[in-house]
Order: C-alpha cells, then sequence, then structure tokens
C-alpha cells in the first residue's frame, strides 16, 4: 500500500460556530438556494454604506480550513482532492448535465420553429413554451453550476493553502520568495482549474450534441464539418505543448524575482544605507526580463490558440454550407444556431487548455514540494523529574551540513553528551559552527550520519531575533497560558519593565513588522522573556545576550536571579553563548570545557587560556547572582576587573538603537491601514491602463478589428437566410465574410497580446521604482507581506487576468448590441420591452452592485495577511519549531484563510445573484420577442435569424455582468499597482544641485550647523540645534542616554530621515544639495545587524561589481575570512544562502566589514556594529578599522564605553538632542562634573 501523498498529524481545533455568525447558505430552504435569497441581509447591509469585513458571515463549519485541511489525504494531490470533495464533484457534474442538455434544446427547436413559422400558430406557441422552460432551465442550472465550481474551487485552495504552510514547517530547507509564489501562484492555479474540471467532458459532450443536430439538418455535410473541427484541435496540439513548457519556465522565473523580492524588503535598510537601492533595481528589472520572455511567448501562443478555435466555427459553416445538398433557410439558420453555440464552446477551449496547461505545471511544482525532505522529529520528553539517568541531549558520531554535502560537512564526528540539570558553554572561534551545533540540535541542519537524541521539551533564543508582528504580550506568551504573576515577574527579570511604561498601550502595544520598531537589545530581550516565560526541559541560547550593553545583561541576571532559578533548575539546559556574557556552569555538575573547533570536530579538553581565565571571572560572578541573589561589591570588582566591555548608559533601556521619540511615534503607529478605495473602480484607473502604452493609439484598432469581426458574423448569418437559387455564389460570400470575420479576430487577439504584455511591463516597472526608491519610513509601517502580495499576486492578474478580461468585456458588449440591433431590425415592436427590461436591469445592477463590488476589494486586503504570515513564520522557523508551536500558528494560518474566504464566497455567490435576475430579464426578453414574432408573422428567414441571435441573448448578457463585474473585480489589481507606483520618493536633493567632485570628499570633515530634526510635524524635536564639527581623519565617539539623538544624528548624514532646519557639510558642501544616492555611495557604515544576501561571496562583498577578485581576496585576508572561504572549495563563488543561514553571526559582521575596505570612504561610521557579536569577532573589527582607516573619520557609536575609548579622538555626549559635551576624552574625564566623567564613575 501507497504511503499517503499528503498527511496531518494531529487534529486542529475547529472553529467554535456558535460564537460566529454563520452564513445562511448552509441552512436555507432549496427555493432560497434555488434563487440566492440566502443573501438579501447582505445586499441590504451593502446597499446602506460601503461593505465591511464584520458585515459577512463566517463559512459554516464543512468549509472551514481547518475541517477542509483534515480531510486533504491521499496517494497524490488529485487524490487528495478528490476524497474530501467528491459530493460536490458529482453533484456539480449532474447540474453541468443538465445545463448543456437544456441549451442546447434551443438550437434543436430552430428548425422546427422556422419550418411552422407563419403556417401554425398553434405549434408556434407551443414551440414558444419549450424555448422559455429550455432559457430558464438552463439560467437556473447554470448559475448553480458556476457556484458550485467556484465553491469547490475555494475549498481546494484553501486545503491545499494550509497543506504546503503545514509543509514548509517542517521542510529542512524553505524560500520565502518560492513559497509565497507557489500559494499565490500555483495554489490558486489549482482553484482556478476547478472551475473548468468539468470542461474534459461537456466540451465533448457539446460538440457531440452540435453534431447530432447538424447531422439532423445538413446530412452527411455534418461529417467534413467534423473534419474541420478535428483539423482546427490538431493545429493546437503544439501550441499546447509550448505553453505548458512556456508556463514552466516563467513560473522559474517568478520563482527567482518572488525570491529576490523578498530578501531585498528584508534589507532594505541595509541597501539604502549603502546607496545600493538602484543596483538592486536593476537586478530585480534582469529577473523580470527573462519572466517577461516566457510570458510573451505564452502570451501570444495563448492569442493563436484562441484565434485557431475561434475560426473553427466560421469553418465548420462554410464546409456544411458547400456540402448541403438542398438550400433550406431552416436547416441552414438550426445550423448557424448551432455553430454559434458551438463558437461559445470553442471560444472556451482555449481557457480550458490555457487552465490545464497551467495546472499540469503548478500540481509538477506542488508535487515536488511537497515530496521534500523534512526535518527529523526529535523524541519527545515522556517523563519528568531530575532522577533519571539519561542524559538530556546525546548527539552520536554525528555529522551534519547546510548543503547536504557530505565531502564538506559543516560539522563531522561529533560526540556529545549533556547531562541533565547542566549549564554547557559552547567555545569556539569565529565560524567555528557553534551557532550550527544548536541548529543541529533543533533539528534545523540536515544529518549526513549519526544519532541525535533530545529529551524533553526546548526553548530557543536565536542570536539574531525574530520579533512577530504582534502585540508585546503576544511575542512574549508566544501561544502559553496567562499567568499574571509569572508574567510580570519575567517583565521585570528581562529590564522590560521600562519600555512598557514609555508605551500608552502598554503590553498591547503592537511592534511593527520584523520587530522594526524595537533596538536590537529591545528584541533580545524580548526574547529571552520569551523562553522564559515557556517552562521548558532544555533551553538552547545563542548568545543572547550579545546585543546587551554588559550593565544591562547584569542587570538582568541580578534582578532575574529567582527566575534565572525557574528558567534553570529544569532537567537540563544547552546553552550556546559567546564568553563574553556566559552564563553556563551549574554549580554541581557543569563542565564546560566542550568546544568546536573551525574543523567541525569536538575537541578534548584544553588547558586553562586567558580566554577560559575570562569565563571562570564571569561565571564566578554569575554563580554569587544566584546564590545569593544580589551582587557583592568584591565580587562586582573582580567581574569589572575581568570584563571587557563597559556602558555608557545608566538605565536599563539604553541598548535601544532608535530614539524614544521616534520609536514611540512607530508604536503607537506601526503598521499603516492597507490603502481601500470605496465605490466603483475610478475611471482614471481605466485609463491609466489603457493608455499605458502608445497613449492608448491601439485600442481604437481594437476595438474596430472586434466591431468588423461582429459585423461580417452578423452579415454572414444574414446572408445564409436570404433565399437563393445560386448555391456556389452563397458559398463564395459565406466564405469571403467568414475569412474576413477570421482576419479580424487575428488582427484584435494579437493587438489585446501586445498591448497586454507591454502595459504589464510598465506597471511594473513603475511599482517597483516607486518601492525601491520610496523613504524608510514607508518600510517601517507597511509588512512585506502586502508588499509581496501586490508583487506576485497582483502583478500575475495583470500580467495575465487583466487584458484577457477587458478583452472578454468588450466582446461580449459588442455581441450583445450586435443581438439587439439584430432583433430591432426584425422586430421593431421589441423595442419598448426592451427598453421596459433594460430600466429593471439597470436598477437591479445599481442596487446591487454596490456590494459586489465592494467584496473583490475586500478580498485582495484580506489575502494579504496570508502572505505576512507565511513570511513571518517561515523567517522564525527554528524558533517555531523550537517552542512547538507548529500546531498554533497552522491554527492561526486556519483563522487567516477563513476571514480571506468569507469575502471571497459570497463574493462568487453575489455574482450568479445577480447574473440569475438579469438571466431571468433576458428570458422574458426573449419570450416576447417569440410571441410577437408568431403574432405579427415577418419572413421565415428574417424570424429565423432573429431568433437564432436571440438564443444566445441570456447567455452573452449575463456573461457581459459577469465580465464587467470581474473585469471590477481584476482591474483592482491594476489599481493596487497604481497605488504603489505614485509611493512618495524621497527627493534626490533639496534646493539648488550640486554636483560634487569625482573623489568628494577629499579630506572628510564632517561639520553640523544648527541641525534640528523631527519625525513628523507634530512631533517633539529629536535633535534640538546640534552644532559641532569633526575633524578630518578624527575617531569621534558618540555617547548619551537613551533619548539623546545618537541614532537620529546618524540617520541625518545619510539622510534617511531630512532635516527640519539647518545644515550639514562634508568638506563644506552642503549634503541636501547632492544627490542621496551619490551621497550614500561616498560613505561607509556598518549597522548593528549584519545583512547577507543570496549568492557568492564575491556578489556579497561587490554587489556593484567594482572590485578586481584579488582585491576582493586581500580584503578576505584583513578580516581574517579567507580559509573559511578557501575551505568552501569554490573560492569567491562560495555559495551564501538566504540570509547568511550557512555563515556564522561573527563571520557575516566580518564581511560586513569587508564591504566597508573596498569601499575606502573617508567618513566610516560604526552604529552598534559590535553589539552582536562576540568579543574575538570585535576585536577583529576594532583591529581592522585602526589598521585601514587611519586618515578616514570614523564616527562610533556603541553601548560599550570600551569600545568608544579603544581609539577615539573626540567624545560627543548628547542628551535630549542636544549636544551637551564635545572635546577630548582626557578633557572631559578631567572635569569631575562632566557627563562623561560620571558614565565613568558609574560604570566599569
Amino acid at each position: 500500500m501507497r504511503e499517503p501523498f499528503l498527511q496531518n498529524e494531529g487534529t486542529y481545533s475547529l472553529a467554535k460556530e456558535e460564537e460566529k455568525i454563520v452564513t445562511p447558505h448552509a441552512t436555507a430552504s432549496a427555493i432560497s438556494i434555488a434563487f440566492f435569497r440566502w443573501l438579501d441581509p447582505l445586499f441590504a447591509a451593502g446597499s446602506k454604506r460601503p461593505l465591511q469585513l464584520e458585515d459577512l458571515p463566517w463559512l459554516g463549519e464543512r468549509n472551514s480550513a481547518a475541517f477542509l485541511f483534515q480531510r486533504l489525504r491521499g496517494s497524490s494531490i488529485w487524490d487528495a482532492i478528490w476524497r474530501p470533495n467528491r459530493k460536490l464533484v458529482i453533484a456539480s457534474g449532474i447540474v453541468s448535465l443538465l445545463h448543456v442538455l437544456a441549451s442546447y434544446a434551443g438550437p434543436f427547436l430552430v428548425a422546427d420553429f422556422v419550418a411552422a413559422y407563419g403556417t401554425s400558430p398553434g405549434k408556434g406557441f407551443a414551440l414558444v413554451s419549450g424555448f422559455l422552460l429550455a432559457k430558464i432551465s438552463a439560467n437556473l442550472l447554470e448559475r448553480q453550476r458556476h457556484f458550485m465550481l467556484c465553491l469547490l474551487g475555494l475549498r481546494v485552495e484553501s486545503s491545499l493553502a494550509c497543506h504546503v504552510f503545514h509543509k514548509a514547517l517542517k521542510s529542512s530547507r524553505v524560500s520565502t520568495g518560492e513559497v509565497v509564489n507557489l500559494v499565490t501562484s500555483d495554489v490558486r492555479q489549482v482553484g482556478w482549474f476547478c472551475w473548468e474540471i468539468h470542461s474534459v467532458w461537456t466540451l465533448p459532450l457539446e460538440a457531440l450534441l452540435g453534431l447530432i443536430i447538424l447531422y439532423r439538418d445538413v446530412g452527411l455535410a455534418s461529417f467534413a464539418s467534423v473534419g474541420a473541427l478535428i483539423a482546427c484541435t490538431l493545429c493546437n496540439v503544439p501550441l499546447a505543448s509550448i505553453q505548458e513548457k512556456s508556463q514552466g519556465k516563467m513560473m522559474r522565473e517568478r520563482d527567482c524575482r518572488m525570491r529576490a523580492t523578498a530578501e531585498s524588503l528584508r534589507s532594505m535598510r541595509t541597501l539604502k544605507l549603502h546607496g545600493w537601492e538602484e543596483s538592486f533595481l536593476r537586478k530585480m528589472e534582469r529577473l523580470r526580463a527573462a519572466e517577461y520572455a516566457h510570458l510573451s511567448r505564452y502570451s501570444y501562443v495563448q492569442a493563436l490558440s484562441k484565434y485557431v478555435f475561434a475560426t473553427a466555427p466560421s469553418a465548420m459553416a462554410v464546409v456544411a454550407v458547400a456540402l448541403m445538398a438542398k438550400l433550406q433557410p431552416g436547416k441552414i439558420l438550426s445550423a448557424v444556431a448551432v455553430f454559434r453555440m458551438l463558437q461559445s464552446m470553442q471560444d472556451g477551449i482555449p481557457d480550458f487548455i490555457s487552465s490545464l496547461v497551467g495546472v499540469c505545471v503548478s500540481m509538477q511544482r506542488l508535487s515536488k514540494f511537497f515530496e521534500a525532505s523534512e526535518v527529523e522529529s526529535r523524541p519527545e520528553f515522556t517523563g519528568c523529574g531530575g532522577g533519571g539517568a539519561a542524559a538530556a541531549i546525546e548527539v552520536r558520531a554525528a555529522s551534519f551540513s547546510w548543503d547536504r554535502d557530505p565531502e564538506h560537512p559543516t560539522l563531522k564526528d561529533i560526540n556529545l553528551e549533556v547531562p541533565k540539570r547542566c549549564f554547557v558553554a559552547i567555545t569556539g572561534a569565529v565560524g567555528s559552527a557553534k551557532s550550527s551545533l544548536l541548529s543541529c540540535i533543533l533539528g534545523q541542519m540536515p544529518k549526513l550520519c549519526g544519532e541525535v537524541i533530545v529529551r524533553g521539551t526546548t526553548a530557543y533564543v536565536s542570536q539574531w531575533a525574530w520579533i512577530q508582528h504582534a502585540t508585546v504580550k503576544e511575542n512574549i506568551l508566544f501561544g502559553s497560558e496567562m499567568n499574571k504573576e509569572k508574567y510580570d515577574k519575567i517583565i521585570s527579570s528581562c529590564q522590560l519593565k521600562r519600555d512598557l511604561e514609555m508605551l500608552s498601550h502598554g503590553d498591547e502595544t503592537r511592534i511593527g513588522d520584523r520587530g522594526v520598531t524595537l533596538s536590537g537589545g529591545q528584541k533580545q530581550r524580548l526574547q529571552l522573556a520569551r523562553a522564559m516565560y515557556k517552562d521548558a526541559d532544555i533551553y538552547l541560547l545563542d548568545d543572547p545576550l550579545s546585543a546587551l550593553d554588559t550593565q544591562t545583561s547584569r542587570d538582568i541576571l541580578k534582578v532575574s536571579a529567582n527566575s534565572l532559578s525557574l528558567l534553570f533548575t529544569s532537567l537540563s539546559t544547552f546553552a550556546g553563548m559567546y564568553p563574553r556574557d556566559s552564563v553556563h556552569e551549574d554549580r554541581s555538575t557543569c563542565d564546560a570545557s566542550s568546544s568546536v573547533h573551525p574543523n567541525g570536530r569536538q575537541s578534548d579538553r584544553k588547558s586553562v587560556s586567558n580566554f577560559q581565565v575570562e569565563l571562570v571571572s564571569i561565571l564566578s560572578w554569575t554563580m554569587q547572582v544566584m546564590a545569593n541573589g544580589s551582587l557583592s561589591v568584591d565580587c562586582a570588582e573582580q567581574s569589572r576587573a575581568a570584563a571587557e566591555s563597559a556602558t555608557m548608559d545608566e538605565s536599563s533601556n539604553q541598548d535601544r538603537k532608535e530614539d524614544p521619540a521616534e520609536i514611540q511615534q512607530k508604536l503607537e503607529e506601526p503598521e499603516a491601514a492597507e490603502q481601500r478605495e470605496c465605490g466603483s473602480v475610478s475611471g482614471g484607473v481605466y485609463w491609466a491602463y489603457l493608455t499605458s502604452v502608445y497613449r492608448g493609439a491601439l485600442i481604437p484598432v481594437i476595438l474596430v478589428s472586434l466591431a468588423i469581426y461582429q459585423g461580417l458574423q452578423a452579415a454572414a448569418t444574414w446572408e445564409v437566410a436570404r433565399p437563393r437559387t445560386s448555391k456556389a455564389k452563397l458559398v463564395m460570400v459565406f466564405g469571403l465574410l467568414s475569412l474576413g470575420s477570421s482576419l479580424a479576430s487575428l488582427c484584435r487577439v494579437l493587438l489585446v497580446a501586445v498591448v497586454g504584455l507591454k502595459t504589464s511591463q510598465k506597471f511594473f516597472l513603475g511599482m517597483y521604482r516607486s518601492v525601491f526608491l520610496a523613504p524608510m519610513s514607508f518600510f517601517d509601517t507597511t509588512p512585506i507581506g502586502r508588499i509581496l502580495n501586490r508583487a506576485s499576486t497582483d502583478q500575475t492578474s495583470v500580467d495575465i487576468s487583466v487584458p484577457l478580461r477587458l478583452s472578454e468585456l468588450a466582446g461580449y458588449m459588442t455581441e450583445l448590441v450586435t443581438i439587439i440591433v439584430i432583433v430591432s431590425f426584425v422586430s421593431w415592436h421589441v423595442l419598448p420591452v426592451f427598453a421596459f427590461l433594460a430600466s429593471v436591469a439597470y436598477c437591479l445592477q445599481r442596487y446591487y452592485i454596490k456590494t459586489i463590488r465592494e467584496l473583490p476589494r475586500l478580498m485582495e486586503i484580506q489575502r494579504a495577511p496570508i502572505v505576512h504570515h507565511f513570511e513571518e513564520s517561515l523567517s522564525g522557523l527554528a524558533t517555531i519549531r523550537a517552542f512547538h508551536r507548529e500546531p498554533q500558528f497552522l491554527e492561526r494560518l486556519f483563522h487567516l484563510v477563513d476571514v480571506n474566504n468569507r469575502p471571497q464566497f459570497h463574493n462568487f455567490a453575489s455574482m450568479e445573484f445577480l447574473a440569475l435576475r438579469i438571466g431571468v430579464l433576458a428570458d422574458v426578453f426573449f419570450c416576447a420577442l417569440m410571441l410577437l414574432l408568431v403574432a405579427s408573422p415577418k419572413s421565415p428567414g428574417s424570424a429565423g435569424v432573429a431568433v437564432t441571435y436571440a438564443l444566445s441573448l441570456t447567455t452573452v448578457l449575463t456573461w457581459t455582468l459577469w465580465s464587467r463585474v470581474d473585469t471590477e473585480k481584476r482591474i483592482i489589481s491594476a489599481e493596487r499597482l497604481l497605488q504603489y507606483t505614485q509611493l512618495h520618493y524621497q527627493s534626490p536633493r533639496r534646493g539648488k544641485h550640486v554636483q560634487p567632485a569625482e573623489d568628494w570628499p577629499q579630506l572628510g570633515t564632517l561639520e553640523l550647523k544648527e541641525v534640528k530634526v523631527r519625525y513628523k510635524p507634530s512631533a517633539p524635536m529629536a535633535l534640538c540645534g546640534i552644532s559641532c564639527k569633526f575633524p578630518a581623519g578624527k575617531k569621534v565617539g558618540i555617547l548619551g542616554r537613551t533619548g539623546s539623538g545618537k541614532s537620529t544624528l546618524v540617520q541625518a548624514i545619510f539622510r534617511t530621515v531630512e532635516l527640519t532646519s539647518g545644515q550639514i557639510l562634508i568638506d563644506s558642501l552642503d549634503i541636501s544639495a547632492v544627490d542621496v544616492h551619490l551621497l550614500r555611495s561616498k560613505l561607509s557604515i556598518i549597522p548593528q545587524d549584519p545583512v547577507l544576501f543570496e549568492g557568492s561571496i564575491r556578489y556579497n562583498l561587490d554587489p556593484l561589481s567594482t572590485f578586481s577578485d584579488d582585491r576582493i581576496w586581500e580584503v578576505l585576508r584583513k578580516c581574517e575570512l579567507m580559509t573559511a572561504v578557501a575551505s568552501k572549495g569554490a573560492g569567491l563563488d562560495s555559495l551564501v544562502s538566504g540570509d547568511g543561514e550557512n555563515w556564522s553571526m561573527g563571520q557575516r559582521q566580518l564581511l560586513c566589514l569587508g564591504r566597508v575596505l573596498l569601499k575606502q570612504s573617508r567618513i566610516v561610521v560604526l552604529d552598534e556594529a559590535t553589539a552582536s557579536i562576540d568579543s574575538a569577532t570585535e576585536r577583529i573589527i576594532q583591529t581592522r578599522i585602526a589598521e585601514n582607516f587611519q586618515e578616514c573619520t570614523v564616527v562610533t557609536i556603541a553601548h560599550r564605553l570600551a569600545t568608544i575609548l579603544s581609539n577615539t579622538d573626540l567624545v560627543a555626549v548628547l542628551q535630549n538632542g542636544k549636544l551637551v559635551e564635545f572635546d577630548t576624552p582626557p578633557v572631559l574625564s578631567s572635569n569631575p562634573s562632566s557627563a562623561f566623567a560620571t558614565l565613568l564613575r558609574n560604570h566599569p
């Protein structure tokens, strides 16, 4: 028996429906369901005001994401889709069969109607009754068929999206961009195909019924028509093959673009500080160019396919007329009616083929994803207490590799045993795989051989903090139950109390996306609180105090002595922390001598080194804290003597990277609400779309070709209805008219493809350029998922769906006008009826459209949180897995999917609601026409033409309405892209433009003149008239308490925030007059968070390809990374995976140092550059800065006085946005009353 292709472990809680207002659809009566009367309350609400999400009921339990997820299982994806939805598939299949039969009843009766016309009124009225019954039945059945298939698509899309997320949570290596593309493109493609799922057999059935009617009417000539149909079908076989290949290649290129887009958005601050955003924008444009090439091929082939199938009915008609033995208008018109039905069927074949090709490609991609390797599940802890002899963690003869390369393992032959109740320190040089060892314990790194055993629950604190876009409280609880006493204790222990007091909403304040509104220290302390709150058996701590200053670290240990007991008095603790802040040794059982060397092998115990002396001193200080709950003076002095770093801020919040004024504003408004238009889509959006290419010059050509096509088709129908004696002349005229309409159709489909492609490309370039050049404030308040949703879902819609929908709308409207003109020409008496019914239809549409047009907007807005949830969860997989919170995050996705399904479900239901009523009006019009024709006889040929066209009136009218609403829904994607093309650009320069010399700045003098900065007009000043001068070549340290304006000053220098007033001069040149990208390219910065990009080492050091390989190797040597890079085997082409996860934190920071060494700017800024790294890496950075930037101006912001004093000529002390002191360290320290001297006295 085959293993299930999709499996679920455990059960997940379903939504408590009694607590929610559930849609009445599930409990509605048969009449209510048939006529969609259960939607009346929704339309009543939507007619009074713009519809809101709260107005939409929830779907029932059987359509909830959790229910569908649990039932989606099988040996293949198709099997998994079939099993939970078989009843719906079968029911919709029966309805589809009845709809096809009812649809062909009309053409079947045309010949009898023409034959009886004017001779037998009784039979004519009977046929009118038959026509009306068939039309109303077809209308009702079509609406139910569409509703069922849309519901099927929603169910499949929901369950597959949840399974993609479930698989991603278990996968060993995942790419955020790829997974987002799977959900926004491939899963949606499978959902869309469900709308066409019965076309596999209904299209052949329609062809068969049409051929049966043709055989009755034209005899053996019908077989020749079949030959023409087969020839057209065979012509599409190679086209379909090309479409499939182009679709697959296009999706792969889109994966690359989305992966690069997600990476760039996460790293946008780094891009802007280095002036690289335009370079990375060009990279996005190159990736789009590759995608666009395959998109163009796909679109043109699809256009040709549409043309071939659109031509097939005309070719069939010409052949049938040419081979008919006797020309009878009734028979010919019956055949024409069939050909019109077949034309509608043939028009759907290209869409079906495109959908089939797309779903095959998407299924292959999804299958490949579901079959990917997963992380190894860890044994669950089954006992408790400390009496057992088994170790908490065991690693036996294990080797690991990020790249699954057995020749170059990251860790090799590891044997490790961590007893219960033991504190263990992992020590080693930069890049010695300390963090990787923790990844092995968590199951993050692929295992090549050996065994890893973890006995107990785990909590994890990563070196690079991962924070959710949620409230402070939600981040700390992380799915655990609230214990107020324990919660308050941990808040105090982690020094978060004062942070919360600064916020008006306290711990209910929402944190910005990726924790952007918090400093590195705040994020790290929040992570610690999250770990401390969980009563875990094993704690894995990856340098958790690295982003904090020494004093704050000690305050956390001192104040939380009892909390540390809570944290560590469980079965075992495995802590991966660097020596500077290590707290690793158990008072009774600790053995902290194990270490991992750069080659990955576990070392033997070594003699005590200087490093170990430092470690022991800190350990003894820590044990004193834990033993006594307080820090003795003697122990404090010893630890101060041993500790290398010191702090410059008394407050527990001084590790803050940003200033309170800015942070408070961001935290109070961490996220700008997504912009939502109301009412109908603005005509300006349509105008912008239609005139984007050649100023709209091709649009009239498309409309004219469409009018010619419909006109020639109508003329051909009139021609065959006229009594004739010359068959040859009829065939010639009919053939020429059909040929002309075919050429007009070819012109139209090709021009639509051209306009659609060029317009989508223009929208893409405009949106990406606008986003990449937007100010940082935009990224601070906009979740990445929201931007990714527009770059994927909306861009795909503009690429493919929008041009097709606009073309279809124009085609249906033209056909509708043609029908009305022909029917009115034959029987003008029907015009008053038409006018009355048209006014009723207008009133209906005006009432209902208010609701219908708001639902797609709600749909698009609610899809963005799903994308964001994917992006956020995948970036924090290690933490989620360590805390075993996968079920909670999956349940969160269930909720988001259910929320998104509410507007989606009611959107397609309301569409069918309105289409049904408009269709009934069309049926009434058809009935009136038939009665008038019977009551007032005309020529049989004219009556036959009117009936032939009127038969399709209901279908054309409902599809015109549906296409109009769907076009408005699709054009919303263009509207959303246009919003992002109009983002506020940061002005490249202010005032008169100045073009500096090529070698500017030559000296590196930095002067501030009355610099004032505020983040908002209503906010207080963050910098209050600062004036000072940093001489060329001097090393300047900037100190200050929280809120003093240190980070604001750096942002002002790099112009990520503009001055309110004043000037900043570099070599006497006002930087506001210099192009902002040029300015940033002339400066260098090493930020606190090292950012690496997916690619090669060469690309990460030199993204602009400016320097030679020899120069890059020289820089690697200076950064002491040459050996590490050379050992990878590929040299400068060595792989850097997403977010640099295959390189240690210290190595990442050294690579950032390498960028600065390559650039050799005259002004270098170190903004907390050593806050998140070990002391060994810090020494390397300080040494290289001192050696290589002796003649450069270096501005250093650090929270350790040792960092500031190690190589500083001048010290600037800021206080409340003002410069209170600026002089050399000896001068400032000699004044006992100076702020600098106070900092020295109060801290070691």
